[in-house]
């Protein structure tokens, strides 16, 4: 096994947009910019696409340096500021595209970019380069990596939103469960290492900090992908072309993920927040695959708890907290069916109702109703 795939095993995402952001600046400043912001977008793309076709690694340095200042410096001089509205994405694959096709019909050794090679950054996100670039034509190595540097610099920034709100607890323990469990491919910490440190009272009220901070996270993505489109009504159409080019398995899926909550968080924000506790309790990726696949009384008994305080404590109005309760009763049905046992010291008139509104409720999947329909025949005299 080469040391580059040994390398792409361990997944660091924070420590790849940082050194994105530091190569950026440095890409930035060399351009006599003092913004780092679409250096930070651009250059692993244009490296990326560089590379993909065949590009040594100097040359791909040489040639992404050169294209970003190009298209700084177009910008500037059309519009007045260094980087005008539009579509930013196809207006820089159409002029790198361009630019190095003059770079290798004009020899390398003709352009000279006026900053230092920052490979210490570049070493730092092979592993990144390497997930994404693998089976891939370098148009769409253009588009993953674009995906990936939006993805990975709203990551950053909703990083640097939470410690400065005084979120510290939530960014840590969504770090540890939701994003290394993704990105790293180690087991989540578990909770009763984090709710010591960070003196959160149970897992309950842990499920509803990670959702907080995923819809963060999720809407930051939004606001970077707002800045590179025409208008609010691109928005959507973009995250649906990344996310077809971030269509995978492995770092590919790992950083596919975000693009798909930023899309629901926006047009389904209660389910987004179940979904999340769910993958939080057993790592199934939505509500309706975690009751389906058997899971143990301790994961329904902490289900049946997270869903409660999602009634009571739901940030996103009515719908959340209705979810909250409806799933609330699917775990102690889920319980009763599956177990032969009663997690809840509800009365068995109280559970009747509810599981009866339950089984009437036509937003639930129709699978979770048949649950209730069970646990209603058990509750029968």
């Amino acid at each position: 096994m080469s040391m580059l795939k040994q390398m792409s095993d361990s997944f660091a995402p924070l420590e790849w947009a940082r050194a994105i952001d530091i190569a950026g600046l440095q890409m930035a400043e060399a351009s006599g910019v003092h913004d780092c912001s679409i250096t930070a977008l651009c250059w692993p793309a244009v490296y990326g696409y560089c590379i993909a076709n065949g590009c040594s690694d100097h040359e791909a340095f040489i040639a992404t340096a050169t294209s970003i200042d190009l298209l700084l410096t177009k910008n500037r001089e059309r519009s007045g500021t260094y980087f005008s509205g539009g579509h930013q994405r196809q207006l820089l694959f159409n002029l790198t595209e361009e630019h190095l096709e003059r770079c290798r019909s004009n020899g390398w050794d003709s352009i000279a970019p006026q900053v230092e090679h920052p490979c210490e950054q570049i070493d730092i996100i092979e592993p990144l380069l390497e997930g994404m670039l693998t089976s891939t034509t370098p148009e769409e190595a253009f588009d993953r990596l674009w995906g990936a540097s939006l993805v990975l610099t709203a990551m950053l920034q909703t990083e640097e939103e939470c410690y400065s709100e005084g979120l510290e607890p939530h960014w840590n323990i969504f770090e540890a469960r939701v994003l290394n469990a993704s990105f790293t491919r180690t087991p989540k910490k578990d909770y009763s290492f984090l709710l010591g440190i960070w003196g959160v009272p149970d897992i309950a009220q842990a499920s509803t900090m990670l959702t907080r901070v995923q819809r963060r996270f999720a809407r930051q993505i939004r606001s970077v992908i707002k800045e590179t489109v025409d208008d609010e009504l691109q928005v959507d159409p973009e995250l649906n072309e990344l996310r077809r080019a971030l269509h995978g398995v492995g770092m590919v899926e790992a950083i596919c993920e975000p693009l798909r909550w930023a899309c629901r968080v926006e047009h389904d924000p209660a389910t987004l927040s179940t979904d999340m506790i769910a993958f939080d309790i057993s790592d199934k990726k939505n509500v309706e695959s975690f009751f389906l696949d058997s899971p143990s009384i301790e994961d329904l008994i902490n289900a049946k708890n997270c869903y409660k305080t999602l009634r009571l404590m739901g940030e996103h109005g009515v719908v959340e907290r209705r979810r909250g309760a409806y799933l609330y009763l699917v775990a102690i049905a889920c319980a009763m069916v599956n177990h032969g046992q009663r997690i809840s010291s509800q009365s068995n008139d109280a559970l009747r109702r509810g599981f009866g509104a339950m089984r009437d409720e036509r937003r639930l999947p129709r699978s979770l109703r048949i649950i209730a329909v069970k646990a209603l025949k058990l509750l029968d005299p």
